[in-house]
């Protein structure tokens, strides 16, 4: 077998797989653009929801913040980063 032979089916082989790579690639990214189109999620409806009203809950606010000073302090645990 010839040098020049040799080198001609080596790149026979590499441009045939790469065509394989690039043919399955553009397969694939085809595939995925079809389903996101058949299956994709309609943000309008979800923006139209109503927004979550806010609570002014002092005293649930305190109860925690007090058993979290509390157990700080059992734990030896300074309140503050500066402590």
């Amino acid at each position: 077998m010839d040098v020049y032979q040799a080198i001609f089916t080596a790149l026979n082989i590499m441009f045939l797989g790469m065509l394989c790579v690039f043919t399955f690639l553009g397969i694939l990214i085809l595939a995925v653009n079809s389903v996101s189109y058949f299956y994709s999620v309609n943000y309008e409806v979800a923006l139209d929801e109503p927004k979550a009203t806010t609570n002014n809950n002092t005293e649930v606010i305190t109860a925690i913040a007090t058993a979290i000073f509390q157990y700080r302090k059992s734990r030896g645990i300074p309140h503050n980063k500066y402590n």
